[in-house]
């Protein structure tokens, strides 16, 4: 007689190393180029990203993200 499989036992198996113990990590999904990704793959993949990520200043400074002044918008014409 041999002994049955249980399945696994409560801590086994992977553990998670992204995210804190008892946290989802999050995927995310980026369209790139076939030259983006091969940049991407040459500098450390995923672990290189995230890097870029945790490094960039959390302000609303890139030029699409700036609110326009109604100067900036161009002339307010009434019709």
């Amino acid at each position: 007689m041999t002994k049955q499989r249980t399945g696994n036992a409560p801590g086994q198996g992977r553990q998670p190393t992204l995210v804190k113990p008892g946290e989802r990590s999050a995927v995310l999904h980026a369209r790139v180029s076939p030259a983006q990704r091969a940049k991407v793959e040459r500098n450390g993949g995923a672990q290189w990203v995230r890097s870029l990520i945790d490094a960039a200043p959390e302000t609303a400074s890139l030029p699409h993200q700036q609110k326009k002044t109604r100067t900036e918008t161009g002339p307010q014409w009434a019709i």
